[in-house]
C-alpha cells in the first residue's frame, strides 16, 4: 500500500482550516439555527429551530432552499413533516425507524459531545456522530509537549486502523485535534505528526471518503453498520403525462428483487413511492403510494438479456397538478429488497 508523505504542520494555520471542503459545508458549517433559516427578521418557534438543529446537515440544496424561505408556522411544520416521512424506510411500521433513530443521535450529542458552551449538534464530533453514529474504534490521548496539538481522537468505521505503521484497511477514518487546550476537538484533514514524550507519533488525516457520505446520507432513508459507501442502486425515469393527468415511472428492474410464484410463474415486485411537489412559494404537498408490478418470469429473463434502457418495469400514478414549473422530489424503495433512489425532477406543466 502506498503511503502518503506526512509532515508536521502548524496546526492551527494549515490542518485545521481544512475541516472539510464546501461540498460539504451544510455538515460542518457552524451556523445558528436563525441565521440558516434565510429570514433574518423572522424568528423560528421551538419546535422548528429544534428540528433544524438535528436535521440541517441532512437536506438536500432543494430542501435547504424551500426551507430558507419559508414563513410562516404551518408550512414549516408541512416540511419538517414531508423531510421524516420521505426517509421512512418501512410505510407499514407504527413510528419512523430513521427518526427515531436520529433522535436518539440528537440527545447523545448534546449530552456527551458539548465542547464547553458549545452544544453537541455544533461540534464536529457531534455533526459525524449524527451522521454515522458511534465509531467501531476510538483512540484518543492527551498531548502535553506538543505546542500545536493538546490532544487527538481517532474515530474509525468498519475496519480498525494500525497507528504506527500508518496502515489503513477499508473503512471511514476521522482525526479530530484539539489545537488549543480549550477542548474543542476540529476534524484534521491532513495527516499530521504529533510530539508524545520527544517522539513523533504519525497520525493519518481525516479520510477523504467523508465527502462522499455525507452527499449519500442525503439521500438515503437509513444507514447500517457495514453499509458505508452503498450508493443509491435503484434506476428510474419520471415523467408527467398531461393526457392522462399523471405521473409515469420507469423503473430498471436491475438489483430489484421479485417475489415469485412457482405455480404461475407470475414474478411480482413492490415499491414505496415518496413524492413531495413544490409548486412555489410555500405550496407544497406529499402523495405517497405503494405499488406492485407483475411480470411473467420468462419477460423477465428476456429483459435481462436485453439493454436495461430498453426494458423497464412501468407504472403509473394518476394525480392532477396545476399549471405551472413544479419541482417533484422522488424516493422509490425496493420493499422486497434494499435498492431505492432518490432524485428530483423539474417539470413544466402546460394542459392541466
Amino acid at each position: 500500500m502506498k503511503k502518503r508523505k506526512i509532515t508536521k504542520v502548524n496546526i492551527k494555520r494549515r490542518t485545521l482550516s481544512l475541516l472539510l471542503s464546501a461540498a460539504i459545508s451544510v455538515v460542518m458549517a457552524l451556523t445558528t439555527s436563525n441565521c440558516a433559516a434565510g429570514n433574518a427578521g423572522i424568528k423560528m418557534d421551538l419546535v422548528s429551530e429544534t428540528f433544524y438543529q438535528e436535521a440541517h446537515f441532512l437536506f438536500t440544496r432543494h430542501e435547504q432552499k424551500v426551507f430558507d424561505r419559508l414563513v410562516s408556522p404551518e408550512a414549516r411544520k408541512r416540511f419538517i413533516q414531508y423531510f421524516w416521512d420521505i426517509r421512512n424506510p418501512n410505510p407499514y411500521a407504527d413510528e419512523n425507524e430513521f427518526k427515531l433513530m436520529m433522535d436518539e443521535r440528537f440527545s447523545y450529542v448534546n449530552s456527551y459531545l458539548k465542547e464547553g458552551n458549545v452544544p453537541g449538534w455544533k461540534t464536529d464530533r457531534g455533526r459525524i456522530y449524527m451522521l454515522l453514529g458511534p465509531p467501531d474504534y476510538v483512540d484518543a490521548q492527551s498531548v502535553f509537549n506538543d505546542p500545536n496539538v493538546h490532544g487527538y481522537m481517532f474515530w474509525a468505521y468498519g475496519q480498525q486502523a494500525f497507528f504506527e505503521s500508518d496502515t489503513r484497511n477499508d473503512g471511514l477514518y476521522i482525526l479530530f485535534v484539539d489545537s488549543d487546550g480549550h477542548g474543542r476537538y476540529y476534524i484534521a484533514m491532513e495527516d499530521i505528526a504529533v510530539n508524545i514524550g520527544g517522539e513523533y507519533k504519525y497520525l493519518g488525516g481525516t479520510n477523504l471518503r467523508l465527502l462522499d457520505e455525507a452527499e449519500e446520507m442525503k439521500y438515503k432513508h437509513i444507514k447500517k453498520k457495514g453499509e458505508l459507501f452503498e450508493k443509491n442502486n435503484l434506476d428510474f425515469q419520471l415523467a408527467y403525462d398531461e393526457s392522462k393527468r399523471g405521473f409515469h415511472i420507469a423503473i430498471q428492474p436491475r438489483n430489484v428483487i421479485f417475489d415469485e410464484n412457482a405455480d404461475t410463474g407470475i414474478m411480482t415486485a413492490k415499491f414505496k413511492i415518496d413524492m413531495v411537489i413544490y409548486e412555489g412559494n410555500e405550496n407544497f404537498f406529499k402523495h405517497t403510494e405503494v405499488k406492485t408490478i407483475d411480470v411473467k418470469n420468462e419477460e423477465l429473463l428476456t429483459r435481462e438479456t436485453q439493454s436495461p434502457s430498453t426494458s423497464p418495469l412501468q407504472l403509473d400514478i394518476p394525480l392532477e397538478l396545476k399549471k405551472g414549473r413544479i419541482t417533484v422530489d422522488v424516493f422509490i424503495s425496493d420493499l422486497l429488497g434494499d435498492a431505492g433512489h432518490r432524485n428530483l425532477f423539474t417539470l413544466n406543466i402546460q394542459n392541466p
